[in-house]
């Protein structure tokens, strides 16, 4: 029951609550990411459940087609309204033993490989680690893998006195002299793989990379900053979180080049395949 003046009222025939001390009309849903929404609730639920339960991430289009939505619009609004709430403000610090890592998201180009490719975000990650598994993770965008940018973002992060570790980049030393207890193994003189020097935060890179390219296929990197820097939770669920943005069209949406000839095709076209039948009081979801 929605907040009341003076704790009195009754309800209405559309569901709605009547103030009884100044006749205000309030919905159960004001004040959350589902007020003022034409989609069902049932809806929204789902939408929900099928956005935790596939580590492939989900898109738009197709919560459109598999919820058999009116419009695309209505889709990613959701998705852009659940995703929105999944960071908790003023969360703590990480502490106790925390992986630490940067990689880059973005795919194959020509040109220099590494720490020095172009056209990519860097992002770092820290991860909680202890003797039964991964806790918490958090990622952030940063400039660059100087000691400076891993310094602030260590300091966002993680919580002084703390054991970092992490792999034998250079910067490192520097980045956490006099605040954290450093560990550092060089991959390369270890003989390991990344992943077995530093486990937890390359599962969680691995997970965001799966959700970002199940959920964008050709994203853009302004599309990639904002879920990555706001994305913070246990392992399990990074990678949920780092799908933050969606992309504002459609994936599979392609535009012809300009310089595409006009010639005109004697071919017959294909028959258009007839759009899909909404459900029942479906036919008007549009985004809040």
């Amino acid at each position: 029951m929605p907040a009341l003046r003076r704790g009195l009222g009754w309800r209405l025939k559309d569901a709605r609550w009547k103030c009884a001390g100044c006749d205000r009309k309030v919905s159960a849903t004001a004040g959350t990411i589902f007020d003022k929404t034409r989609t069902p609730l049932t809806v929204w639920f789902a939408t929900a459940w099928r956005m935790v339960g596939d580590k492939v991430g989900v898109s738009a289009t197709q919560i459109q087609r598999e919820m058999e939505l009116g419009s695309y619009q209505t889709a990613w609004a959701m998705l852009h309204r659940y995703r929105s709430v999944m960071v908790r403000p003023g969360r703590d610090r990480l502490r106790g033993d925390v992986e630490v890592d940067e990689s880059f998201l973005g795919g194959p180009k020509p040109g220099m490989p590494g720490r020095g490719a172009l056209g990519k975000v860097l992002f770092a990650g820290a991860v909680e680690r202890d003797d039964i598994g991964f806790g918490r993770a958090r990622l952030a965008v940063i400039a660059d893998a100087s000691a400076t940018s891993l310094a602030a973002f260590l300091a966002d992060t993680v919580e002084a006195g703390s054991s970092v570790i992490t792999d034998g980049w250079a910067s490192y030393p520097a980045a956490t002299r006099g605040l954290y207890d450093h560990h550092g193994t060089s991959v390369s003189a270890s003989g390991l793989q990344a992943h077995e020097v530093l486990p937890a935060v390359h599962r969680v890179f691995s997970l965001v990379k799966r959700w970002i390219g199940g959920t964008c296929k050709a994203p853009s990197a302004p599309s990639i900053c904002k879920p990555i820097s706001t994305s913070g939770s246990s392992v399990s669920t990074a990678g949920t979180h780092a799908a933050a943005a969606c992309c504002s069209t459609p994936c599979s949406a392609t535009q012809a080049p300009r310089h595409q000839s006009a010639t005109r095709c004697s071919a017959k076209p294909a028959a258009a395949a007839p759009p899909p039948r909404p459900r029942p009081g479906y036919e008007d979801c549009r985004p809040a």
